[in-house]
């Protein structure tokens, strides 16, 4: 089964956070709908029911006219249509017409133009409220479930005849009251009065034989009577009739109607389920804005990360107080599986596994859960739990028989998609013992490769999920200086029960407290010592390897950087060769023009002294003109320290700088054309004519320079890269805000090395999307981009993948 134990809900103490949210129902068909929402294991399930919750819930924040009256389960009275013998009685039609008035509101909300719920729109769509059923309820009766006397001809008949013979019976009651009480007979203070639907008199007892009437009763002390005049017998008994008649006529237009509603059956009964259906996402929604519950992204992998995590029991028990609960933050994935919490007793650790649990349960069940929208959740096929006292009175099961049948149901069944919590494990026997099975217990749950969480106060869970492969430990934090627990999750770090330190702060004796330490011995506090000194390596190792990845990719970045430099120069330098190549050719040709033309008039005049004189002439005033012509500007200048000197040439252990830049280096070694230079931890090969050779002392100066900016560089970056999310939402913001957001982002990836981003922008009407993804077509930087899956968020998430 999917859920161990049958009373999970009860374990992580849910039940009665449940029946709170069935309470908030405006009626019995969203109480019903509260009460039955299944724990689900669909993925597109869902992700479609929490999407709902989340269009109910800013629905209730931007929408408070929305109808709230009217909602009520008539699927019960709609038995009536099933049955040719019965009719509806004026109050159900008041019940009906009320209840289908809200149901059409409803669906006319959502289907106007720019409607901001597109699941909400799509959920009331298919709902067909009858036509004209409201109006004609209207025209037949009134507020007050009274038949109205247009309901027909006859009945307007019938009742003007009623109000007639009434008419005449009050004209001659009022008569014969005025002649007793001018006789004497009756008292002068008398009324009329109501007996059993007939006008009477009341009369003195001693006075009844001077009345021609019927007694009706007498007062409880005998002393009046009540009389019905015969001179109203035969007009009340006319009016007895026409009410018999009446009666019939009303039955007879109650029958009618309700034989017009037999064919629409079905489509009324659809009304009915999208009420509830209504009614139970008001409720659920309701009570996410009241404690903070948001809709948590669906992970496809097994996943569970959760971001200011709470439980909604504590968040109303703290409330009650003025407080607020610490929130929990907890990560696990594919390479850390199942989380080892250990820690002193009161400080948490129960707490935070119902909190992952409730909140597990929650989304699969189709309620918000009480964590940020940040949160990654994956759909789990089981979810199986082990908290609390499972002692069985019937089964003759001790607490840790209990605990031990619990375990084995977990070991045969646990999968990849299963998630496993256990409070306390291998507790409720021999220390020495429970720990070995509970060790062997949380191996082989690792080789299931299942997600959990497992609170623990054993040393050797510890330590065997510092070892184990899948495991990791996680400490509930404690102020050690004033010995109280901080009820914050340090994930990575094994915890301590600080025995001692709580027995001193609880007033044991002193000399009680150091025999129970000699007691305990000096490997106990050696291990203790001994895990969170392999703890603490573990994070600076972690913390050490996370610098060199943002070494390794500022040196990467200036290495690309130094690349395009050096590329660019040598685009500069062919281009400048490629231009003095025309110059040259542009010179070399006017020059055999000028010289062919000057031996051409040499050769004309006949060797004639003057004109040779004139040609030759000619020739040096064009040599001169060349000569003058001024160097282009553009062109950069050739020195002597650029230039390669023959005898002076570069060898190994010279200190140099690449030509145009500011990049200094030295010399690892060279060839007549090519040096390979280290630039700090890179080595890098550069043609031997775009090196200068420096000296000792500017390369040190350089070298200072270059790595206080390099190390400020790393420092940026091992700081944006500890802060950055790939996941960001832009929810809420205007259109330029967004699209600021999520340049800043791009330019933030870019620079901390990371390839895929998830934009978090909504359905709605599409605007904000669409602006969006104008803006990455225009990003030279980004390769790809796409709609995130179905059930993580569709069109309402763009996937980007940057080059």
């Amino acid at each position: 089964m999917p859920l161990f134990p049958q009373d999970l809900e009860a374990r992580i103490g849910f039940a009665p956070v449940r029946a709170q949210i069935a309470t908030l129902a405006l009626c019995e068909l969203g109480r019903r709908g509260v009460l039955e929402s299944a724990f689900s294991t669909d993925p597109r399930a869902i992700a479609q029911r929490l999407d709902l919750l989340h269009e109910f819930k800013e629905l209730l924040m931007f929408h408070p006219e929305f109808p709230r009256e009217g909602y009520l389960d008539f699927t019960p009275n709609l038995k009536v249509l099933l049955s040719s013998q019965e009719r509806f009685t004026p109050g159900e039609l008041v019940a009906l017409h009320d209840s289908l008035v809200t149901i059409e509101a409803i669906v006319a909300f959502f289907a106007q133009d720019g409607c901001e719920y597109p699941a909400l729109r799509e959920l009331t769509s298919t709902a067909l409220v009858p036509e004209g059923v409201c109006r004609q309820i209207e025209r037949l009766v009134d507020q007050n479930g009274v038949v109205r006397d247009s309901a027909s001809p006859a009945l307007q008949k019938i009742r003007r005849a009623i109000y007639d013979r009434q008419g005449q019976i009050s004209r001659i009651m009022a008569q014969l009251l005025r002649q007793g009480q001018q006789q004497g007979l009756i008292d002068e203070s008398a009324q009329i009065q109501m007996r059993d639907g007939k006008p009477v008199l009341p009369v003195p007892a001693g006075s009844k034989r001077q009345f021609q009437a019927l007694e009706l009763g007498r007062s409880a002390t005998g002393q009046t009577v009540y009389l019905q005049p015969y001179e109203a017998l035969e007009a009340q008994n006319e009016i007895a009739n026409l009410q018999h008649q009446e009666s019939e006529e009303i039955a007879r237009i109650l029958s009618e109607f309700t034989d017009t509603l037999r064919p629409h059956h079905e489509a009324l009964k659809g009304c009915y389920a999208l009420l509830g259906q209504v009614d139970t996402l008001r409720a659920k929604a309701l009570f996410a804005l009241q404690v903070g519950g948001s809709r948590p992204i669906l992970a496809d992998e097994p996943t569970l990360h959760l971001r200011s995590a709470t439980h909604p029991l504590l968040v109303q028990a703290l409330a009650t107080q003025g407080k607020k609960p610490v929130p929990l933050d907890l990560n696990l994935d594919g390479e850390e599986r199942i989380l080892v919490i250990s820690g002193p007793n009161a400080g948490g650790k129960s707490v935070a596994l119902k909190t992952a649990a409730t909140a597990v349960y929650m989304a699969q069940c189709g309620f918000l859960p009480l964590a940020g929208e940040n949160s990654e959740i994956s759909v789990f096929q089981d979810i199986f739990v082990d908290i609390g006292d499972a002692q069985s009175m019937e089964s003759d099961l001790s607490t840790y028989s209990s605990h031990l049948l619990a375990m084995r149901y977990f070991t045969e069944h646990a999968g990849a998609r299963s998630l496993c919590l256990i409070d306390e494990l291998g507790s409720g026997t021999e220390p020495t013992a429970g720990g070995a099975i509970a060790e062997t217990v949380l191996e082989n749950l690792a080789r299931s490769h299942c997600l959990g969480i497992v609170t623990t106060h054993f040393a050797n869970l510890k330590h065997c999920a510092e070892q184990t492969e899948g495991l990791v430990n996680g400490a509930m934090r404690f102020d050690t200086r004033n010995l109280r627990p901080l009820y914050s999750l340090d994930q990575g770090m094994p915890g301590s029960s600080f025995p001692f330190e709580i027995a001193r702060k609880m007033g044991l004796p002193r000399e009680f407290i150091a025999r129970a330490e000699a007691l305990a011995g000096r490997e106990y506090i050696s291990l203790e010592r001994q895990l969170h000194e392999a703890a603490n390596q573990k994070k600076l190792w972690s913390q050490r390897r996370q610098e060199a990845d943002a070494l390794y990719a500022q040196v990467a970045t200036l290495k690309a950087n130094l690349d395009k430099a050096m590329a660019e120069l040598a685009e500069q330098r062919r281009q400048i060769v490629r231009q003095a190549k025309d110059e040259a050719s542009r010179i070399v040709r006017e020059s055999n023009r000028v010289v062919e033309r000057t031996i051409r008039e040499i050769r004309e005049s006949a060797a004639d002294r003057e004109k040779t004189k004139a040609a030759r002439g000619a020739l040096q005033e064009f040599q001169s003109a060349l000569l003058k012509q001024p160097v282009d500007e553009g062109a950069p200048e050739v020195t002597s320290k650029q230039a390669s000197v023959p005898g002076d040439a570069l060898a190994g252990g010279d200190f140099v700088r690449i030509v145009g830049t500011t990049s200094t280096g030295q010399i690892v070694s060279a060839t007549p054309k090519r040096a390979v230079v280290a630039i700090g931890q890179v080595m890098t090969t550069v043609p031997i004519d775009r090196l200068e050779r420096i000296s000792g002392a500017e390369f040190r100066k350089t070298d200072r320079s270059q790595r206080q900016q390099s190390s400020l560089a790393v420092d940026s970056l091992r700081q944006r890269r500890l802060n950055f999310h790939s996941d960001f939402d832009v929810r809420g913001m205007r259109g330029e805000e967004a699209l600021q957001e999520v340049q800043d982002h791009i330019d933030d990836a870019l620079m901390v090395g990371v390839q895929h981003l998830r934009i978090l922008h909504g359905k709605g009407d599409g605007i904000l999307r669409a602006r969006i993804r104008e803006l990455l077509r225009s990003l030279p930087t980004v390769e790809s981009f796409a709609d995130e899956s179905e059930q993580l968020g569709g069109a309402g998430v763009t996937i980007v993948k940057l080059r």
